[in-house]
């Protein structure tokens, strides 16, 4: 004859088991590594770099962006200022040349605010320096060729690497505006519209909005030239929220 369980005894037995289930779970999750503890979060901008180790060469290019301007962002034939900066870890100083792209007609060094407002400036009217040489404005050459007497950096840099600014008219692309500036062994170039000179792009070929993304080509003097897609900044703070309006009179 079959004897019936008692009700206590088959409730110990029930909690046994999901005790146990609890332990077996545990121990299957135990020294996992979870996706989120080893994701780097995402940072605007685009990084890129120039390694050349038989030359010594590192040049760094980090949160390169358009700077943003608001939900409208830029129309095609205005101007948009770009965010880039720019490390040498390498062992030679270098010296960024020039700076193009098919979204704008030209990209110079402009100063002043972020609003482009203020006409770009070339390098050679950012350095004072040059117009003390008399042998730069005696140069017949230099009215064709921009560069030369826009290259401060070639003198006053203690390192012969550089490349003579001779090379920087055959690199660089007919009609792109002189950058000329240099970035010293373990020095940076930071050029950041509102801190400073920086990348200006004048004469947009197309609007600049939120998501778009634009190619750039960096041309250096002796890490030569990278391409990069750069994006359309973003906010640093969310747009302000409308305070809704109710009828009153449906209440």
């Amino acid at each position: 004859m079959a004897t019936a369980r008692s009700p206590r005894l088959l409730t110990r037995t029930l909690l046994g088991a999901a005790t146990a289930a609890t332990f077996v779970l545990t121990g299957c999750g135990a020294g996992q590594v979870t996706a989120t503890d080893t994701k780097v979060p995402a940072v605007p901008g685009t990084n890129a770099e120039i390694v050349n180790e038989s030359e010594s060469v590192y040049i760094a290019l980090r949160d390169m962006l358009v700077a943003w301007d608001g939900l409208e962002g830029y129309e095609e034939g205005g101007t948009a200022p770009l965010v880039v900066r720019i490390f040498n870890s390498g062992h030679q100083a270098d010296e960024l040349l020039c700076v193009t792209t098919d979204a704008a007609d030209t990209v110079a060094l402009a100063t002043g605010d972020d609003t482009g407002t203020e006409s770009p400036s070339p390098s050679d009217q950012a350095s004072p320096s040059d117009q003390a040489s008399p042998s730069d404005g005696a140069s017949p050459s230099d009215g064709a060729s921009p560069s030369d007497g826009a290259s401060p950096s070639d003198g006053a840099s203690p390192s012969d690497q550089v490349t003579p600014s001779e090379t920087a008219s055959a690199d660089c692309p007919d009609g792109a505006a002189p950058v000329n500036e240099e970035i010293p062994v373990n020095g940076s170039l930071l050029l950041v519209p509102g801190e400073g000179p920086h990348l200006r792009l004048t004469g947009l070929t197309e609007d600049i909005g939120a998501g778009t993304v634009i190619t750039v080509t960096f041309t250096f003097a002796v890490a030569g030239q990278t391409t990069v897609e750069i994006p359309m900044g973003l906010p640093s703070s969310p747009p302000p929220r409308e305070t809704a309006e109710f009828d009153e009179e449906g209440h």
